[in-house]
């Protein structure tokens, strides 16, 4: 607790509030266009509207009331016809807000997917891989909380607002000294509440970090519920448990019981305000002969809006900093430059032909750390399967990416026919690249969404894709089991992240997707570990005859896999130990490659 003392004061409460103007700065950014600021001003000027008429109802029924207490009848239908027009006018004025909030929650809705998405997509894999909040659960969740601060809470807020300003305003228009005093207990109540606002988000903060830590633990327990009964920590695990969530459910505890009980003495000294207040003015009345004793109905109405809405005021603060953490670190890693764009000469691929792909002199490392690839150059001719091996970390997979410009090289370049990857554009190039991931990638959808997923729409025009696709089922063994009869095995539904396949069907879809493409250059990533040997071969013999002239770089985790390769180069430590074009070749002079071959036990033919 000490440390968020130090933390609050002055200067860091008014750093907040600068933090929380750039986030809504960026918000609006999102959504800023031509219609969507003529909305919001007509909704904030129906709003502005309807407050100033319905709190005018209240002054009118004064009225009424003074004059039956003094027995004046004769404007008493004009009066009450008054009031008729205020609530029709209101209405009107609500129902015409409404209309713009829904079209203003139309346009959020696809402002914000668009504009996160659009910078979601810019960002390189690499960024994708090393930024935590740089992932779809944290921008859906930001997509929610954004909606419902610009559409929802911002509205609510300028509503209390409006409805405090215009009952401040009929109150000190009836009574000077009562507007005077409700000034004063608003000033003090909302002050009361930014410093409970901002003492919440201070501490609350360090505890909802560690609130979010054990729902990792928490998920990783039940996720892996197996590991943690075969090593018998069944009973150890649920007592970690206990204690985490006690210790922090302890602080949480602590201080909402302090605000809880300072938020009672805050409502409770405006309550007595605002009783006081009304005594006084009827203090005043009496003294008066109770001649204007119809005007207290307005003034209590008056006085309760203005208590009402100071707790709602503190309330929609206070939800409102809830949110900017969230928003703040995705807007963070959204607004962060990408790693990898197009250069301002860069070109498109030359269209037709073979790929050859050079890899000159590569040197690379990741942030704060030793360099994983050295001086590393070797070549993939046209129509030639090269394979990469070597033990974990020896740099097969930074490669990868730095062929697919993932990422750049620190030094050195990757030259595709003749001309340096950093100038060739980045969708020209993934145009011209078929690729095929170690793990999966399964969108929601059917069979042949996916496999027709890599296709852009100018291949899909006008061709009737049915026979090339069950012959591309037929040889790469894509089968789904037992189906019902008739049943087009292109119209089976996935299920999100295909969790209706099999490892092993899913991998063969990928395969047939990449394939699809017609690639000028494949990169496959041990695109066969979750197949039995059998399929395995015969998917390879598939690949062999579709991918045939076409140049391919394949990491390689199991040696038995890249036999058919010209040419195998092998890494150890990020530097090339050797290149050879046989396994009896590497096996004579590669120490690495004997030590994996003896574990696989790879027979050397």
């Amino acid at each position: 607790m000490e440390k968020n003392e130090k933390v609050l004061s002055f200067k860091s409460y008014f750093e907040s509030i600068a933090r929380t103007k750039k986030v809504w700065v960026w918000l609006i950014g999102l959504v800023n266009q031509k219609k969507w600021r003529g909305l919001m001003w007509w909704r904030y000027g129906t709003i502005l509207f309807t407050m100033a008429v319905e709190l005018a109802e209240p002054g009118v029924v004064g009225i009424i009331i003074q004059d039956i207490a003094t027995g004046r009848t004769d404007r008493l239908i004009y009066l009450f016809s008054a009031i008729v027009v205020l609530e029709i006018v209101g209405r009107v004025a609500r129902w015409k807000s409404t209309i713009a909030h829904e079209w203003i929650w139309s346009i959020n809705t696809e402002s914000f997917a668009v504009g996160m998405t659009k910078r979601f997509f810019e960002k390189s894999q690499s960024q994708h891989k090393e930024e935590s909040d740089l992932n779809h659960e944290s921008l859906d969740k930001t997509r929610d909380k954004a909606q419902d601060l610009m559409t929802g809470k911002s509205t609510d807020m300028f509503e209390t607002i409006c409805l405090m300003v215009m009952a401040l305003v009929y109150l000190t228009f009836l009574s000077l000294t009562a507007g005077i005093a409700m000034f004063v207990i608003a000033v003090i109540h909302i002050m009361w509440s930014a410093y409970n606002n901002w003492r919440a988000e201070v501490v609350c903060e360090e505890i909802d970090n560690d609130f979010r830590a054990l729902n990792r633990y928490l998920a990783a327990r039940w996720q892996n519920v197996e590991r943690v009964t075969t090593s018998a920590k069944r009973e150890r695990e649920i007592r970690i448990i206990a204690e985490r969530s006690r210790e922090i459910c302890g602080r949480d505890r602590a201080f909402w019981l302090w605000e809880n009980g300072s938020s009672t003495l805050r409502e409770g000294i405006t309550s007595l305000w605002v009783i006081t207040v009304f005594a006084l003015m009827v203090h005043g009345v009496i003294l008066s002969g109770g001649k204007e004793a119809g005007l207290l109905f307005p003034i209590w109405i008056w006085t309760s809006a203005i208590r009402g809405n100071l707790w709602r005021f503190g309330w929609l603060e206070r939800e409102i900093r809830k949110h900017m953490p969230r928003i703040r670190a995705t807007m963070s890693v959204l607004e962060k430059p990408t790693h990898v764009s197009d250069s301002p000469t860069a070109t498109d691929l030359v269209p037709n032909g073979g790929v050859k792909l050079a890899f000159e002199r590569i040197t690379h490392s990741y942030p704060k750390g030793e360099p994983v690839l050295r001086d590393v150059s070797f070549e993939v001719g046209k129509g030639e399967i090269v394979a990469l091996v070597g033990p974990s970390g020896s740099g097969k997979s930074t490669l990868e990416a730095l062929a697919m410009r993932f990422m750049d090289p620190d030094s050195g370049r990757i030259v595709v026919n003749g001309q340096d990857l950093r100038e060739i554009k980045v969708d020209s190039w993934m145009r011209a690249v078929g690729f095929i991931p170690q793990h999966s990638q399964i969108l929601d959808g059917t069979v042949r969404d996916n496999l027709l997923y890599g296709l852009h729409e100018e291949e899909l025009a006008g061709k009737d894709w049915e026979a090339e696709l069950q012959n591309l089922l037929a040889k790469l063994r894509i089968d789904f089991g037992k189906r019902p009869v008739g049943e087009n095995p292109l119209d089976i539904v996935v299920g999100r992240d295909g969790v209706k396949l099999s490892g092993g069907q899913a991998q063969r879809l990928m395969i047939g997707a990449a394939v699809l493409k017609k690639p000028r250059f494949m990169i496959i990533d041990e695109a066969t570990s979750s197949l039995d040997s059998t399929t395995e071969k015969a998917v390879l013999l598939g690949l062999d005859e579709l991918l045939k002239g076409v140049g391919t770089l394949v990491i390689a985790h199991r040696l038995s896999t890249v036999r058919r390769a010209n040419k195998i180069v092998v890494l150890s430590g990020g530097k090339i130990e050797s290149v050879a074009n046989s396994f009896r070749e590497l096996h004579d002079q590669s120490p690495t490659f004997r030590r994996m071959a003896d574990d696989q036990d790879l027979e050397i033919e």
